[in-house]
């Protein structure tokens, strides 16, 4: 086979190494970063189109290759939007999303239109880079550099997507083996300037690129002196030849990037500044690596350790290989210009990986330049050791070259679709690298989409989800919201409105938003569970029916249903006001079907004796409840005004909801337990004033369990006059001061016992407080309820001295609370003190 051919051949076969496992499903799931490259695509495209060149700076990267490929997306799929977009989109949240889905575009589609254009870009800088290292390394070893580029699963899973890294990765590999062509084969011409055309390429995707500035006057000054030995002249050369190919490149820059045709000191200059500040700020949010949380820089040994785990075996053995070969300098490194080649490919990788390092924020991703380098380097190894085998037996050679290949396509047929799940088995693997590094950049969302798409209804569910914006709300039917959970009313709201939240991979490592909501989730069990080659990647937690975590309530929770159309979810209400003041009850109301009248709420506040205090009924939040969408959460909110002459005591507030047309009432149900509870809800009590102290105060106040300390008592007549004695045949009340501890789920009895001189039961009252009106489930802490016993004194009741005992029992086991005085369990009955009976 001549030259030509078998060069052809060689050509085709890496443009199917590159493909093949690029093209496949590029729709499988999305970035956090590309539905941003999306929008900022279609204002360049838009900017071009309308003559609006200074919008072509969309960003700082500058992300200009990025955009031509959504541009050519744009052009492919949607050639008229420049022509029926109404301007310019933001990209921090989604605009752009619904536009494109009310013109009949899926922003999906439109991404991936633009990915094949990554795809087919960094094919062709990859075979471009092949025809240089060809003449440099010669045809198999630069062919099989490009195979193990071609099927680095990294690579492989950062060329998918509508990104810089992959691109600049590409272009800088290409840049680099144009120009050793130039200096190691001939000094071409248009070898320098295809250098300086991929070198502008790489300037364009991302400002790291421009270290190929120095990297190539390195090489051009180290050219010049080989040709040479007057510096002076060498010097010119290379300033000759370094001029040729950066002004190559500045061309490229200029002719692709409109922005710098009508400001371009001001477009390099940003560029420039916010590049400096990246690297001095570092991450916006906290980063994860070698099992910590790191706020700033994680360290100079970030690198190196996400290189290791992100390179296959392949190539760690092939660099092995390499400087083995090259120490000795044999195999193809006994040539000098292939010894040459490998040093300033190394120094470049060198030289990027710590650019890099000098940075604060660091991903690993942003390493992948080095990638095909070592690729490169990897690939003369193994050559080094097959190059005598094929020498003999050619056929041989090629078998093993196939299995490298083979070996090399490992981890990427594994991880396919989600290549980016791949990690060094050689440390590990997946199952280590948690522990390492950071997991996850969207991948394993899209498969949590599509398990709630096939619930039913899922057109109308709302999903809380980690990277809501891009990767998961690209995929889901519902409605997505962004994950944040902290303690506000907006977030609240939010968590009482959700149907499922999704939480992710690198949220739960970089503690993302909050330790108190994680801490919450870790706590319940998921409905699913996204996995990805063993890996957990995303957790699907249903939290319809669950109260919100304490640390996020912004009132009391309490689930009840009125009619199965509204649900009260959480309100919130003063414990204790003044006669006279004015004070707002909220009451969180969620639509749970479709209301068909416009219903009244009814919020009362009512006292044991049942005199209505005070009243507010009407449209909730003046709402017409017909109009509700479903799912939604209403504050509504209720300004109420005690009367100025109210009576010292505890009240309840109750809420009804009925309609204004029939008078019906809506029954209501306890959502948790499914128990009927009438027509009226008992939200909460509310004190009003201050009630007189007691006649007996009991210092210091004993304590009954964790519930109440009793402040003192009365011992009142029938009509409540003072009484000092018992008289004989009548009834006597005796009223209870108890200031409220704590709120409890439990209801307590109190009771009375009056005991004789001989220490005898004479007799007894034993009730729900205030004689079922506000049952201990009910108390709120701060508050002091006055509860008042009766008790009847026979006529036969002996003269003498008699002594009162008060407390609480468990209504339904009839288990006394334990009584406490001064910290120490004195009994389970309070002893009020002692009275006389009088004839």
């Amino acid at each position: 086979m001549n030259l030509q051919r078998r060069t052809l051949w060689m050509t085709l076969a890496l443009c199917v190494l590159i493909l093949l496992p690029r093209l496949p499903r590029l729709g499988q799931f999305v970035t956090p970063d590309e539905r941003k490259w999306l929008a900022r695509s279609a204002n360049f495209y838009y900017a071009i189109t309308h003559a609006d060149f200074a919008q072509t700076f969309q960003r700082e990267h500058p992300g200009v290759t990025v955009m031509w490929a959504g541009t050519l997306g744009f052009l492919t799929r949607y050639p008229a939007y420049a022509h029926d977009a109404p301007g310019y989109f933001g990209w921090k949240y989604e605009e752009i999303e619904p536009f494109l889905r009310e013109q009949g575009y899926q922003p999906l589609d439109m991404l991936v239109a633009g990915r094949l254009f990554v795809v087919l870009f960094i094919t062709a800088a990859l075979v471009g880079a092949f025809f240089f290292l060809r003449r440099v390394l010669g045809d198999a070893p630069a062919a099989l550099a490009v195979a193990l580029v071609a099927l680095s699963p990294f690579h492989v899973g950062l060329s998918r997507v509508l990104h810089l890294d992959a691109l600049l990765a590409s272009f800088v590999l290409a840049a680099l083996a144009a120009l050793l062509a130039y200096v190691l084969d001939g000094h071409r011409r248009r070898d320098l300037v295809w250098a300086g055309v991929f070198a502008g390429l790489a300037w364009l995707t991302k400002s790291p690129g421009l270290f190929l500035i120095p990297v190539a006057g390195l090489v051009v000054l180290w050219d010049a002196w080989r040709e040479t030995d007057s510096p002076p002249a060498a010097l010119r050369r290379a300033l000759g030849r370094g001029v040729v190919w950066g002004l190559v490149g500045l061309a490229v820059v200029v002719a692709l990037w409109p922005a710098l045709w009508v400001a371009p000191f001001e477009s390099v200059a940003r560029v420039l500044g916010t590049a400096t500040t990246y690297a001095e700020e570092g991450h916006l949010n906290p980063t994860y690596f070698m099992g910590r949380v790191y706020e700033g820089d994680p360290g100079w040994l970030f690198y190196p350790v996400n290189y290791l785990w992100r390179e296959t075996p392949v190539v760690l053995l092939g660099l092995l290989l390499a400087s083995l070969f090259a120490v000795r300098r044999q195999g193809v490194f006994a040539r000098a210009e292939r010894r040459a080649a490998a040093a300033w490919l190394l120094l470049a990788a060198l030289a990027f990986a710590l650019l890099m390092t000098l940075g604060a924020k660091k991903f690993d991703r942003y390493l992948l330049p080095v990638f095909p380098l070592m690729a490169a380097l990897a690939a003369l190894g193994w050559w080094s050791l097959l190059e005598p085998v094929f020498t003999r037996h050619p056929q041989r050679a090629a078998a093993l070259v196939g299995a490298l290949v083979l070996a090399q396509s490992v981890g990427t047929v594994a991880t396919y679709p989600y290549y980016l799940s791949y990690y060094n088995p050689l440390l590990g693997g997946a199952r280590r690298a948690p522990d390492v590094m950071l997991i996850g950049w969207g991948e394993g969302l899209d498969a949590a989409a599509r398990y709630l798409n096939a619930k039913p209804n899922a057109e109308q569910m709302r999903v809380t989800a980690w990277y809501m914006d891009g990767p998961f709300s690209y995929y889901f039917v519902g409605e997505p919201m962004p994950l944040r959970f902290n303690a506000n009313v907006t977030n609240i709201l939010q968590w009482l409105s959700t149907d499922y939240v999704v939480t992710y991979a690198n949220q739960w490592q970089r503690r993302l938003p909050s330790e108190e909501m994680l801490t919450y989730f870790e706590q319940q069990t998921p409905e699913h569970v996204v996995v990805i080659d063993g890996l957990e990647y995303a957790r699907i937690y249903d939290v319809r029916d669950a109260p919100p975590p304490d640390y996020l309530a912004v009132g009391r929770p309490r689930f009840t249903d009125w009619g199965g159309k509204i649900r009260l979810i959480a309100y919130k209400t003063p414990t204790q006001v003044q006669p006279g003041e004015t004070f707002i009850a909220t009451f969180y109301l969620q639509s749970i079907a479709p209301i068909e009248r416009n219903l009244n709420v009814l919020v009362r506040i009512v006292g044991a004796d049942g005199r209505e205090l005070v009243r507010d009924e009407g449209w909730p939040w003046g709402s017409p409840t017909s109009q509700w969408v479903v799912r939604d959460v209403w504050p509504d909110g209720h300004e109420l005004t005690i009367p100025a002459d109210a009576p010292p005591g505890v009240y309840r507030i109750e809420l009804t909801f009925y309609d204004p047309q029939t008078f019906e009432h809506l029954p209501a149900v306890d959502v948790k337990t499914g128990a009927p509870i009438g027509d009226t809800l008992v939200v909460d009590t509310l004190q009003v004033g201050t009630p007189p102290p007691p006649t007996h105060e009991l210092t210091p106040a004993p304590q009954v369990g964790t519930l109440a300390a009793l402040q003192g008592w009365d011992l009142t007549d029938a009509e409540g006059a003072p009484l000092e004695a018992l008289p004989v045949g009548a009834t006597v009340q005796v009223r209870l001061h108890w200031k409220v501890l704590a709120s409890t789920e439990t209801s307590f009895k109190g009771f009375v016992h009056l005991l004789g001189p001989d220490g005898s039961l004479l007799t007894q009252d034993d009730q729900v407080p205030l004689e079922g009106f506000l049952p201990t489930t009910l108390w709120q802490p701060g508050q002091v309820i006055v509860d008042t016993y009766t008790l009847t004194i026979p006529d036969t009741a002996p003269t003498g001295t008699y002594t009162l005992l008060a407390g609480m029992y468990d209504e339904a086991t009839l288990q006394r609370l334990p009584v406490q005085q001064n910290g120490t369990t004195v009994g389970d009955a309070i002893q009020l003190g002692t009275v006389e009976r009088v004839p």
